[in-house]
């Protein structure tokens, strides 16, 4: 599925979403701690602390960045409380997924079996994203 924006763009409507959340809805580097996204230029960014979903790892910039995305993933602090407030997390990862520009049934949002794997987000048409 083809992107109809920039990833500036798209980086700016990801970020006006989930930054007042305290989610970091993409990467422009490689990992957490160095996400080259708003979370390092602002500093007045506080990340969530509930236990569940604190940044969602598409790249849309950088070394790890790829035009074309079967499948990107959500990172969470508490495997216990994406349990209990799985429905409320995968609501989260469904508005981020709209975003992109699928609708219900274009996705799919794996629940982690345990605290060793990350949220994935599997695309079920992959997403097309503009040349970088």
């Amino acid at each position: 599925m083809k992107v109809n924006m920039s990833n500036e763009a798209l980086m700016a409507v990801l970020e006006a979403e989930f930054k007042p959340k305290g989610i970091v809805a993409y990467s422009g580097c490689c990992r957490w701690g160095c996400t080259g996204s708003y979370d390092e230029t602002d500093p007045e960014f506080q990340v969530r602390d509930q236990g569940g979903v604190f940044y969602i790892r598409l790249h849309l910039a950088g070394m790890n960045y790829r035009p074309t995305v079967e499948a990107c993933y959500a990172m969470y602090e508490d495997i216990a409380y994406l349990r209990e407030h799985w429905e409320q997390e995968r609501a989260l990862l469904a508005k981020f997924c709209h975003l992109l520009g699928y609708e219900d049934g274009g996705f799919e949002i794996v629940k982690p079996e345990s605290e060793r794997r990350a949220i994935e987000i599997k695309f079920l048409q992959p997403l097309e994203l503009a040349a970088e």
